[in-house]
């Protein structure tokens, strides 16, 4: 029962809906109903969108399906099922990079890394990638992912901060997690919780990536944006 109430909160009324090529189902929701707004930090929120864009590229843009988008005033919201939170509970995207090296491990996982760490008394104001997206071939209960992080005070501290986006699993889904608490009670994956607000009206996590060059960006909306 516990579950069936979450998807009735997370499963907003939408105007419309429509199937991808891989069968999976997006809703375009009203922009403000969409599950980022149930947190009580977003209410009465302004949209604005970043005005930093990261890298270039050449390569292909991601869209939701070549010939769906949303109508405006609305964006796509991957629509979630039971056996989504029920995949969810039992594994979750956990990270922690190890500092000065080219890689990192914990049980079961094992990273290839890039870090980047902030100088002294400075900070991060975004992070962007181009990362390539690759159908990879995975043996049954193994993913492969390809993803940025910005990591809060992650050599300091117990509890760590950590937002990540790129693209996961053998079908390359774009996905994007995060944590406030080292992955211990806050966070999820996606849309699977208030977290990440969408504003395109043809992409969003979840979705299924074309292969080619995909440019993914973090960025620190400004202070005067937070209206």
């Amino acid at each position: 029962m516990a579950l069936e109430r979450k998807l009735k909160v997370l499963n907003k009324p939408y105007v419309k809906s429509f199937k991808d090529k891989h069968g999976i189902v997006f809703d375009c929701v009203d922009m403000y109903k969409q599950p980022a707004f149930d947190h009580p930090l977003l209410k009465n929120h302004k949209l604005q969108e970043s005005t930093w864009t990261g890298p270039s590229t050449a390569g292909q843009r991601i869209r939701v399906h070549p010939q769906e988008s949303c109508p405006d005033g609305t964006v796509p919201i991957r629509r979630t099922l039971k056996q989504d939170l029920v995949m969810a509970s039992l594994s979750s995207p956990r990270f922690r990079p190890a500092n000065n090296k080219d890689h990192s491990e914990i049980p079961g996982q094992h990273f290839a890394q890039l870090l980047v760490d902030s100088v002294a008394g400075s900070k991060f104001q975004g992070a962007s990638a181009l990362l390539e997206v690759d159908t990879v071939a995975v043996p049954v209960g193994q993913v492969s992912s390809a993803q940025i992080l910005l990591v809060d005070d992650s050599f300091h501290s117990s509890v760590v901060n950590v937002v990540q986006a790129g693209w996961s699993d053998s079908q390359t889904r774009f996905t994007t997690y995060w944590t406030a608490d080292d992955y211990r009670s806050t966070g999820c994956l996606n849309m699977q919780c208030p977290g990440f607000v969408v504003v395109s009206q043809t992409s969003t996590p979840g979705m299924v990536l074309p292969g080619g060059i995909a440019a993914i960006s973090i960025s620190k909306v400004p202070a005067e944006c937070n209206n």
